[in-house]
C-alpha cells in the first residue's frame, strides 16, 4: 500500500501504468502514453495521458508536412542514421521543440536531434 508519492514510489506506479495501458490499448485497439513529467506531492501527482489511434501518427504527420522547412529529406522518416557510435531510426518531427526537432529512436527510447545534425549524417 502506497503511503506518500515520492520519486521511486512514482517509478513503480508508473511501471504498473504502463503494463496496465498496454492490455488496455489491445482491448481498445487504441495507442495510449503516459507523458514524460509527472509532478507530485506527498498525497497527489498528476501526469499527461495521451491517446490515439494507431493509424494516427502526428510525429510522422508533422514530418511529411513540415520537414521542408528544415531542409530535411521527406523520404528519410523511417531512415536510419549513426550518432556517437550509435544508429537511429527516424520516427517524425516535433515542430514544438525549434532548437532539436527531429524525432528518433534507439532501442526502446526516444531522442531528439537537431535538423542540422540529422542533414550531416544522413549525407555520410
Amino acid at each position: 500500500m502506497i503511503e506518500k508519492f515520492d520519486k521511486p514510489t512514482l517509478k513503480m506506479v508508473r511501471e504498473a501504468l504502463a503494463a496496465t495501458l498496454d492490455g488496455l490499448q489491445e482491448e481498445l485497439g487504441i495507442q495510449l502514453k503516459i507523458g514524460n513529467s509527472i509532478s507530485f506531492s506527498a498525497n497527489t501527482f498528476t501526469t499527461k495521458l495521451t491517446g490515439s489511434l494507431f493509424s494516427h501518427d502526428p510525429l510522422a504527420e508533422d514530418w511529411e508536412k513540415y520537414a521542408h522547412v528544415y531542409d530535411l529529406d521527406v523520404t528519410w522518416i523511417g531512415k536510419q542514421f549513426p550518432s556517437n557510435g550509435k544508429t537511429y531510426t527516424i520516427v517524425g518531427l516535433d515542430t514544438k521543440k525549434r532548437k532539436y526537432p527531429v524525432i528518433a529512436r534507439c532501442g526502446d527510447k526516444q531522442y531528439k536531434f537537431p535538423a542540422g545534425v540529422v542533414i550531416k549524417r544522413m549525407a555520410a
